[in-house]
């Protein structure tokens, strides 16, 4: 479930302990399974936004409803976001813009 190589299965790249930068699948991103895999908690940076619907943060404010209700569009993060975009580190294959909240967590917000 680390080093996916194909795109549309892969969660987030990051530091994995013995193994140096990687791939997370997006079915261990936020799972119950195995949880810790990334350095950095990268992998387990995750957001409950609603009832049943978990999602990891760079799924916030990424104009894709991940949740049927549309809760990870709508949470509070959402309302005030930088006007430079970039690619988050949650593969989507685009530049977005990303939530003002999350700058200086310490958590990397973008792979560019």
């Amino acid at each position: 479930q680390t080093n996916c190589s194909d795109f549309n299965k892969t969660g987030v790249s990051c530091h994995i302990n013995g193994y140096g930068f990687s791939t997370v699948s997006r079915t261990m991103v936020c799972g119950s399974f195995r949880r810790g895999f990334c350095e950095d908690g990268m992998d387990i940076a995750c957001v409950s936004v609603g009832q049943n619907c978990t999602v990891h943060k760079h799924q916030l404010c990424d104009e894709a409803n991940d949740c049927t209700s549309g809760a990870d569009e709508k949470h509070p993060a959402c309302f005030d976001l930088t006007e430079q975009k970039c690619f988050r580190n949650y593969e989507t294959g685009r530049e977005l813009r990303i939530p003002v909240s999350w700058l200086g967590d310490g958590l990397k917000g973008c792979i560019n």
